[in-house]
């Protein structure tokens, strides 16, 4: 059966992506980067990580987003300094700090979800979705206003807000430069995302997954950069604590003394400024990462076969012994080493000429790579030689449904008033071998299919070498 058709590459960079979301998000809450004021404008930005992790990730994400939006909020809140409104989301004032962490995370939680449901609506519509997701981003500020409003009418209803207060300024400055601002933003966001350049790195970082065996330093450099962001924000908050510790005891050689709340207020700016350093550096770490993937699969790139794109001898064989070296022996079938000729292929180059030949070679490379590409790598050695590596395990049965499938797919590639067919020889990998016998040994079988006429496959039988013939 052909299940891989189609098969979508693993999402390796939701976490990059996701731990990026969140650095921003931190970084806008606790920084000027966040709410920008240049008179008459005042401009908030701290929803912007929400959006953009709405549109692109989806509820889900923009959930937890908008949760650490609301958890930077009641800690900024939690200074002695804010104002009367700021305290109701500060669990550490007041009477009610349940209802404040709850007005301080629900609405903002609320809001990511609302956000990141909306999106996904609007990627529905067959018709004008972009003019949907400009609408609902432009409606952001005011939707968030009106969540913020409305827990604080349920939980602190003394206070005397109520959701419709978001709208009362709908036309002032300030709230149009902020839904354009967003509006700005996510379009760019699309533009991005709909660029070829953006879906061939894409492609070429996911692609590295594959490859980063070769270099060894990868796994340790990768380990040591979590560990290193660990101890940073265990070190961030010994660091706030002594600088608030010199800083109170600064103020006392001077003959003033801090009272305990103003020392929590040092405290907490100190951890502020820090998890903003902490973010920045974070999303200088991810930079660094994916440009380094991404280097490393050009130089990658520039050893793979220039027609097909896919895998050449030097890459492929020890992609092959890497694979080899994971899989796990119990007497069964772990995997197959497979090569496929194209029949008569020299007579299309004669007939037709050799570009019609490479378009041939071209399309049995896709066709290749969308069969195998999820259970296996595919490569080429030159000519009309092809070459496969399963190093996942599949019965015999499955592999030869694969397998008809494939030869009914290769029938199909056009050239003129020819038929293109394969012959296929398939070696069982049942125990740890050398990928050069096993290569050998695939050999071996493809010469029997040919020998027997062509556009067949023979499946080997390690334990006896007695072949099966398709």
């Amino acid at each position: 059966m052909r299940d891989t058709v189609n098969s979508q590459h693993t999402q390796d960079l939701y976490w990059y992506l996701l731990g990026s979301l969140v650095a921003a998000e931190l970084l806008m809450s606790f920084s000027f980067l966040g709410y920008i004021e240049i008179k008459p404008l005042s401009i908030t930005f701290a929803c912007i990580p929400i959006l953009v992790g709405g549109y692109l990730m989806g509820p889900l994400e923009s959930t937890f987003l908008g949760m650490i939006f609301g958890l930077a909020h009641i800690w900024k809140s939690s200074a002695s300094y804010m104002v009367d409104f700021g305290h109701s989301f500060a669990p550490f004032f007041g009477e009610s700090p349940m209802k404040s962490f709850l007005s301080g995370v629900s609405a903002h939680a609320l809001f990511g979800f609302l956000v990141g449901l909306l999106y996904l609506l609007a990627k529905k519509v067959p018709r004008w979705n972009l003019f949907w997701i400009l609408f609902f981003s432009a409606l952001a500020r005011y939707l968030h206003s009106s969540l913020v409003y409305g827990a604080l009418y349920i939980l602190f209803p003394e206070l005397g807000h109520r959701p419709m207060d978001a709208f009362k300024n709908l036309s002032t400055v300030n709230n149009i430069a902020s839904s354009l601002f967003s509006m700005g933003i996510i379009f760019l966001v699309w533009s991005i995302q709909h660029s070829e350049a953006y879906q061939r790195f894409l492609f070429r970082i996911r692609a590295v997954n594959k490859f980063l065996f070769l270099e060894a330093h990868h796994q340790s450099s990768l380990m040591a950069t979590v560990a290193i962001v660990s101890l940073m924000l265990v070190c961030s908050f010994m660091v706030a604590l002594y600088f608030s510790h010199q800083i109170s005891d600064m103020f006392q050689v001077k003959g003033y003394i801090l009272s305990q709340t103003s020392y929590f207020d040092l405290f907490q700016l100190q951890i502020q400024f820090l998890l903003g350093m902490i973010s920045l550096a974070f999303s200088v770490i991810v930079f660094l990462i994916l440009n380094r993937r991404y280097s490393f699969y050009i130089n990658i790139e520039a050893k793979m076969d220039a027609l097909t794109g896919l895998l050449s001898r030097k890459i492929f064989l020890p992609l092959c012994s890497h694979f080899l070296g994971e899989m796990k022996f119990s007497g069964k079938i772990a995997g197959y080493f497979i090569i496929l000729d194209v029949d008569w292929f020299k007579r299309i180059n004669d007939l037709y000429g050799h570009p019609k030949g490479d378009q041939v070679l071209c399309a049995i490379a896709q066709t290749l790579q969308s069969f195998f590409s999820n259970i296996g790598v595919v490569g080429r050695f030159g000519g009309d030689e092809f070459v496969v590596f399963i190093h996942k395990p599949i019965s015999l049965s499955h592999l030869e449904k694969i397998l008809q499938d494939l030869e009914e797919q290769i029938h199909q590639i056009p050239c003129e008033k020819e038929i293109i067919s394969c012959s296929i020889g398939v070696a069982p990998i049942t125990s740890f071998s050398n990928v050069e016998t096993l290569y050998h040994a695939a050999d071996r079988y493809l010469y029997i299919a040919k020998e027997q006429g062509r556009n067949q496959f023979v499946i080997g039988d390690i334990s006896n070498l007695q072949p099966t013939t398709v």
